[in-house]
């Protein structure tokens, strides 16, 4: 349980509040309970589990979940009399924790929000320190989606989502420190309703009593918001939504490509080395790797088209299309989270002999490079950020820049698909740090770049496809021909 949060048993020991008569406990949107033949069955995207459950409150619990849901204050005064494997608590809190049961506030008959919980998230809310002075946590996030408000926190894998528009102001009002009591002042809605909002605020960690917010601040030194938030959502237990490779988006959108189209006719053949050759005479892997390090200075003599055509080769060529698990995937020198290959590459050539100065893309399938655009403001500044971010005095030979084709990861990977780009830009990175190694050229990747500038220079949407690593390639100085 998260620092700050309560464990079911803190609530238990305590008297039922009224907020909890208007909540009721239901099965979440695509979760299917039913009883057949003296069994239960649970069905979620076609997999189920059977099981058995004694006559009893359990088996009374599951018969109301089955139909039209369980009041969380009916819930609640009856699991406070149980324990045990196949008690009323331990069974709700299995099904609660696998995210196939929410919460439903109701008002006026109408459905006013939901909390729904894929981690951490007590099912069983509590009253301790509640009605002190509270203040939103600095974990916070708070955004609009369609005509509902979300309501997150970073300290489990859960969410609020308001739909009544009446109780918008609910988590704004905790901005400054107030009491629940204090809130009747500012949401003019009823007590229960307000308080159940609050109380579930408290319960996922959106709200903090003030006298523990030193402590927690002490807890996050040295992170950003943003960086807490990526970590938080790529591993379990603080995500939210599915985990994995759950291809959420399959029937909604079309499987995205293996291979990225051409979009132009003008292309580049490239030389393709002989690795047989090559194996016979390059350094032993251990070398290489030993002797792998950034090399940020560029010699006078140019990188050559036969060389950049060998390292892409080497680094980033597709090997093989295969369709497996009904849908496309590529093999590249480098790996890749379900050999998706979402990864693009685009030497940016400023000084390469027998080739043009341009952006490129670069056709693993064909081994060629498509020619996107001659220099422009946007390629020359990200050439001049590129030298700055790596301390570069003289002029790069070959930036090559790595865009990501978001939709092809987020099409199979929910809560996960960026933190696994980000692993693919690592992986990617290493391959090619030893690949221009075994070749004596010059490697540095860069830790950063602008996306918007790499978006106007190759005619890419940011959302869709936009650069995720920078890698600096030439000649050193010391390898003069």
């Amino acid at each position: 349980m998260p620092a700050g949060l309560c464990s079911n048993t803190d609530f238990l020991s305590s008297d039922v509040a009224p907020w909890m008569a208007q909540v009721r406990l239901e099965l979440a949107d695509g979760v299917r309970l039913e009883y057949n033949n003296g069994e239960w069955g649970l069905t979620l995207d076609g997999f189920n589990v059977s099981f058995r459950l004694p006559q009893g409150d359990t088996f009374t619990v599951f018969s109301k979940l089955q139909e039209a849901g369980c009041s969380l204050f009916e819930l609640v005064q009856v699991a406070s009399q149980q324990s045990g494997p196949l008690s009323v608590r331990e069974q709700v809190q299995r099904l609660w924790r696998q995210g196939l049961l929410i919460q439903v506030l109701r008002s006026g008959g109408k459905k006013s929000a939901i909390l729904r919980n894929f981690g951490d998230a007590p099912v069983f809310p509590y009253e301790s320190e509640f009605s002190g002075h509270l203040v939103m946590s600095e974990d916070a996030c708070i955004r609009r989606q369609g005509d509902s408000l979300l309501i997150e926190s970073l300290e489990v894998g859960a969410f609020v989502q308001i739909t009544d528009p009446q109780l918008f102001q609910v988590p704004v009002a905790f901005v400054n420190p107030i009491t629940c009591q204090e809130l009747a002042s500012r949401v003019n809605v009823c007590e229960e309703t307000r308080t159940a909002v609050a109380a579930w605020l408290r319960s996922i960690g959106v709200l903090r009593p003030v006298n523990r917010m030193s402590c927690h601040r002490d807890e996050l030194t040295g992170w950003s918001f943003a960086d807490r938030f990526i970590h938080s959502r790529s591993r379990r237990g603080r995500h939210v939504g599915g985990y994995g490779g759950t291809f959420a988006l399959r029937g909604g959108v079309l499987e995205p490509p293996a291979l990225k189209p051409p979009s132009g006719p003008k292309m580049v053949t490239l030389w393709a080395p002989n690795l047989e050759e090559i194996t016979k005479r390059e350094p032993s892997f251990t070398s290489v790797l030993e002797r792998r390090h950034s090399i940020r200075e560029h010699n006078q003599a140019p990188l050559t088209s036969e060389e950049l055509g060998e390292f892409l080769y080497r680094t980033a060529r597709v090997k093989e299309m295969i369709r497996a698990d009904q849908y496309e995937v590529a093999t590249r020198p480098y790996p890749s989270g379900g050999a998706l290959h979402e990864l693009e590459f685009y030497p940016l050539v400023n000084r390469c002999k027998g080739l043009s100065p341009a952006l490129y893309h670069y056709d693993g399938a064909t081994h060629r490079l498509e020619h996107i655009t001659d220099p422009t403001a946007e390629t020359r500044q990200i050439l001049a950020d590129g030298m700055r971010n790596c301390g570069m005095r003289g002029q790069p030979h070959v930036l090559i820049l790595v865009a990501a084709r978001f939709l092809r990861v987020n099409w199979k990977y929910e809560s996960i698909a960026y933190a696994l780009i980000l692993k693919n830009v690592g992986v990617a990175y290493q391959t090619m740090y030893l690949v221009a190694t075994a070749m004596g050229l010059a490697p540095c990747a860069l830790g950063g770049g602008s996306a918007d500038l790499f978006c106007r220079a190759a005619g890419t949407k940011y959302w869709e496809e936009s650069s995720v690593g920078e890698f600096m390639l030439g000649r050193p100085v010391s390898n003069v021909q």
